[in-house]
């Protein structure tokens, strides 16, 4: 939808590009260490990781304990 409002946009998506994922290899907490050392301050921690992301639809909430609940 959005390519239609706006076709020169330039999308970025982290979880496709494999230098990312190589760097990032053990998901969320790879993020949060990263967060930590670099001083960028985060609402997840390691005891609780999951996220609220806020866009104009909606609000989602995420983590592997709420993703995976077996």
């Amino acid at each position: 939808a959005f390519k239609a409002l706006q076709p020169d946009i330039k999308v970025i998506a982290p979880w496709r590009d494999s230098a990312f994922l190589e760097k990032f290899a053990g998901g969320r907490n790879s993020l949060l260490e990263y967060a930590s050392q670099q001083g960028i301050p985060v609402t997840s921690t390691k005891s609780k990781p999951w996220s609220m992301d806020e866009n104009l639809a909606h609000c989602s909430y995420e983590a592997g304990i709420l993703e995976d609940p077996n």
